[in-house]
């Protein structure tokens, strides 16, 4: 499945690296819990994963599990709680689905150009933020058969890629932007929900 080294598109309508993409109920799910943005284990850099000893395809369907539970189109494993260079990607289709994982990925290389488009975040609940990133994205990582591949991306494909890689190196989205727009687009978030007042406040503290 996507064996060759050519650019890829997950056909979705992007309003975010993690969007919403299910309209029907959530299943049943009684795996790892989501990490929110103060949790400093997301400020780690997640180690790589024994290729030859894991059980790849398990990984792969328990991450993909988690994903489509909490409705996104990306998730990475630290995400989760779990110390292991590994995300997946997915659009949500019943039929011909593309879902894939990356097992200790590395970026090869991306594209001069550039685009800015809006990204959201599952471990940071409603905040959306216009990020800059390369279109097209090329990268080596084992598949869930154990293969080391080099594939390139493009287009949305590319950016939820490069989203989640973000996390493999322990940041995330808010680094691509100046402290400005993040701290507009905190408030933005606390002003809507007072709940999440206290927990952006500390964030804003680090």
């Amino acid at each position: 499945f996507f064996k060759q080294t050519t650019a890829y598109e997950i056909r979705l309508s992007l309003v975010g690296s993690e969007m919403c993409i299910r309209d029907s109920p959530a299943p049943e799910y009684e795996g790892p819990k989501l990490l929110h943005m103060t949790h400093p284990f997301l400020s780690k850099a997640p180690s790589e994963i024994d290729i030859e000893k894991e059980d790849l395809k398990q990984l792969k369907a328990d991450l993909l599990e988690a994903m489509y539970y909490y409705r996104g189109i990306g998730l990475s494993a630290n995400q989760l709680g779990i110390d292991g260079k590994y995300f997946v990607v997915g659009d949500g289709k019943e039929e011909e689905p593309f879902e894939k994982a990356f097992f200790n990925p590395s970026i090869i290389g991306v594209s001069k150009e550039e685009d800015h488009l809006r990204e959201g975040c599952l471990s940071f609940p409603e905040l959306w933020l216009m990020v800059k990133r390369p279109v097209q994205v090329t990268l080596k990582f084992f598949n869930s058969d154990g293969e080391e591949i080099v594939e390139t991306y493009e287009g949305t494909t590319a950016r939820v890629i490069l989203h989640e890689y973000d996390h493999m190196l322990g940041a995330n989205f808010t680094h691509r932007v100046s402290k400005l727009k993040l701290e507009r687009g905190l408030k933005a978030v606390a002003k809507k929900h007072k709940k999440h007042q206290r927990r952006i406040q500390r964030f804003l503290k680090t």
